[in-house]
């Protein structure tokens, strides 16, 4: 069965809240700040929850139920770190990736800044080994419509697995000046895109258009800090539905390499050439690539 079992998804974000009763964290963990991993802002409790919340009775499922959580905590709590502090998460994971059981083969980083491939050589290497390692980096795409991917990172990086945001349902629509519901598999009015997109998830549940034709994003729902659901939006959760997709690529053969995980999300992404469809706002630039919506293995 695909669930992810057997692979480890190292989030790296504000931490991962440890008593989560939908969330299964390793032992090992990571704190570029010292001290515990726990999560105190709540984003990378979602995230991780759309990787890996448990198949059970309580609150959601997520894309790989069955894979191994380990925390790597490089932002605080208010959200924000540095490339130092993401860079010392990303050595605690190249430096223990098969030290742990079960290995280490996703990084999820919903997490960027404004900047360019070449501005930091050495974060930009770190990625490179990283995949040259066997671990997959499944960046957020960022949430700047006005931005190409390149001048975002890490999602620029030539070796990260950069990804944009999408629709997953059709929402409402009050508005009498737009026709027609803005519908599934649709570009987020807020998603940065660009030809280095590998590509599209769902980072919001819908987009609403209401009488003032305002865009309403109803975020996915994923867990909460303090135990629970909350739902959030944004490319940040865009990203956590392709690293456990990568996640049950690795569980069929831990010894693919990165290269052969990214050509099956590519070559399996659905409606490849039309999706994602068009925002209706002015302010997305899309880039004529309609790179598919990723799929998980069966």
């Amino acid at each position: 069965m695909s669930n992810g079992s057997g692979v480890g998804v190292a989030i790296v974000d504000t931490g991962i809240d440890l008593a989560h009763a939908d969330l299964v964290v390793a032992g090992a963990t990571f704190s570029a700040f010292g001290g515990s991993c726990q999560d105190n802002n709540g984003h990378g409790t979602h995230v991780a929850g759309i990787v890996a919340a448990q198949d059970n009775a309580i609150d959601v499922v997520g894309v790989a139920p069955q894979a191994q959580l380990y925390c790597v905590k490089v932002l605080d709590s208010a959200g924000s770190g540095s490339d130092e502090t993401v860079m010392a998460g990303l050595d605690w994971v190249l430096d223990n990736r098969y030290a742990v059981v079960p290995p280490i083969r996703v990084v999820n980083m919903s997490l960027g800044r404004p900047g360019s491939v070449g501005d930091n050589g050495a974060f930009e290497l770190l990625v490179r080994k990283l995949a040259g390692a066997g671990v997959a980096v499944v960046v957020a795409a960022g949430n700047d419509p006005a931005s190409d991917v390149s001048e975002q990172i890490p999602a620029a990086y030539p070796d990260a697995m950069a990804v944009a945001s999408t629709t997953a349902v059709a929402g409402s629509n009050q508005c009498r000046f737009l026709s027609d519901p803005i519908g599934a598999d649709t570009a987020s009015y807020f998603t940065t895109d660009g030809t280095g997109v590998l590509v599209s998830a769902p980072g919001e549940d819908k987009e609403d258009v209401n009488k003032g034709c305002f865009i309403k994003s109803a975020g996915i729902l994923s867990t909460r800090l303090g135990g629970g659901t909350t739902r959030m939006s944004g490319t940040s959760m865009a990203a956590p539905h392709v690293a456990g997709i990568a996640a049950r690529y690795f569980q069929q053969d831990l010894k693919f390499t990165v290269l052969e995980v990214g050509g099956f999300i590519v070559a399996d992404a659905a409606d490849k050439g039309t999706a994602p469809l068009d925002s209706p706002t002015s302010s997305y630039t899309f880039d004529g690539e309609h790179e598919g919506i990723a799929q998980a293995p069966k």
